[in-house]
């Protein structure tokens, strides 16, 4: 019976030895705001964000700016990683903001109809007004 818990003992300990480095380093690790923790401004961005993601950016932008493709290095899947890019969104400035400026001209969303004007307004005052 102590051969059997000695393999046992030694089948953990190699396993333990093998195992993949994490990420990030315990105390690397980013945390998450709180809801109560959030400024007014960034609760108002991010209620803005949620109403522009689901009318704009799930069904137009997430095929090609999600966390897996990521093209152009643009992720719109959630408020931190859109801003994450400074050229994405410009608060205060639509017009420098590159999400603004590629839908008011027609290049996204890309090989599909450009975003009706409504739409288009809906970014630029999202961006404006944050």
């Amino acid at each position: 019976m102590s051969r059997f818990f000695s393999l046992l003992l030694l089948v953990a300990m190699s396993a333990c030895a093998f195992a993949p480095e994490p990420f990030y380093e315990r105390d690397e690790v980013p945390k998450k705001k709180k809801t109560e923790e959030l400024s007014v401004e960034e609760l108002r961005a991010l209620q803005g964000f949620s109403e522009i993601k689901a009318e704009i950016i799930n069904p137009h932008c997430l095929k090609c700016h999600n966390p897996s493709k990521a093209e152009a290095d643009v992720d719109l899947s959630s408020l931190q990683s859109t801003l994450r890019n400074p050229e994405v969104v410009r608060f205060g400035d639509p017009d420098n903001s590159s999400f603004y400026v590629t839908i008011l001209e027609g290049s996204m969303p890309d090989k599909a109809d450009p975003l009706s004007d409504e739409l288009t307004e809906k970014v630029r005052l999202w961006i404006l007004n944050n």
